[in-house]
Parts: structure tokens; sequence; C-alpha cells
């Protein structure tokens, strides 16, 4: 994994990540205390320090929260947008995610968002000894589970997690 960084804005920066076995680049726009926090992430990971699994950021617009599993990134690149890249608008389903050994993405409908802030609030935590699974619904209406280690990333509509947050009883009694 190599960490750079081009011409720097002072509010919003682009970030550029590039994932072992997926084609493409990711781009998404972040905070400046975002890109601080992603950076130190990166750094910790690279200097091999005990780390967590994913980190977990949400885009500048609020309109996308971002799953990365941090030992699948080749490349993590910081620059002004070299080329447009079309705005975050609400995805016309719930979270896109990428599996291991698997290129293309799974597009799946989030049943109960309160499970969906338990999974990427877990995630965003420290390494668990347990496993953790995605119950997910597909398209079709099927529920399946997607084992945790088997994510190298995953979008997530960042509504949906706000108001499972609200669901949860810790965020709802204010802890």
């Amino acid at each position: 994994m190599r960490l750079t960084e081009t011409k720097r804005r002072s509010t919003a920066k682009t970030i550029k990540i590039r994932m072992q076995g997926i084609e493409g680049m990711f781009f998404y726009e972040v905070t400046a205390a975002e890109k601080k926090r992603i950076d130190r992430y990166f750094e910790e990971l690279a200097a091999k320090e005990h780390v967590k699994d994913f980190i977990v950021f949400e885009t500048s617009d609020r309109v996308t929260t971002v799953i990365v599993r941090g030992r699948e990134v080749k490349l993590v690149e910081w620059a002004t947008r070299a080329r447009p890249i079309r705005t975050n608008r609400p995805l016309p389903f719930h979270m896109k995610v990428y599996v291991q050994n698997k290129p293309s993405p799974l597009f799946v409908h989030v049943h109960e968002p309160s499970d969906a802030s338990w999974f990427v609030t877990a995630l965003d935590g420290e390494p668990s000894q347990f496993t953790l699974f995605w119950p997910a619904v597909d398209s079709s209406g099927e529920i399946f589970t997607i084992p945790a280690s088997d994510i190298i990333l995953a979008e997530i509509d960042s509504a949906i997690l706000d108001e499972g947050l609200r669901q949860l009883p810790r965020y709802k009694s204010g802890e």
C-alpha cells in the first residue's frame, strides 16, 4: 500500500482508493477532519500497530457511509479532483458490498435500520473474537448473510444508519 498526497483544499478532500481484487478506483469526498482520521488509520496500519480491521467514514455531503477493510487496500491517494466526480446522491438500494473473490458488488436492501447501525458500529470498533454476519435482503427479497470477514468495501446510505442509531437503546438515552 502506498499513501501519497497531492494538492490540498481547505475544506473537502477527495480520497482515491484502489482495493485488492476489485478493478478501478473508488473516489469519495470527505471533510478535512475525516481526512486526518483516515490518514491516522493508514499510518497505524502501515506501522503494523494494533489497528481495527475496518475504517468507516462518511462522505462530506453526509449521503454515503463507506466501510473499508484496511488490509485489502492497495493504494490510498489524496488529491484535488483531477477529473470531475459525480456528487454522491442517495443510493437506489441501501447498501453496495464488495466481498472477497467476487469482483462485482452485491446490492442489498436493509431490512432493519437498527441492524445496519449495530453492524457498522461493530465494524468500526476494535477487532472482535466473534464472527460478525450481515443479515441482508437481496433485490428479490431473499434473506442471506455476509460474514464480516468477507467484506472488502461497502457503501451504505447514511440516512439508513442515522435512522438505525435512533432505534438503538444506548443512543436513545443519549449515552
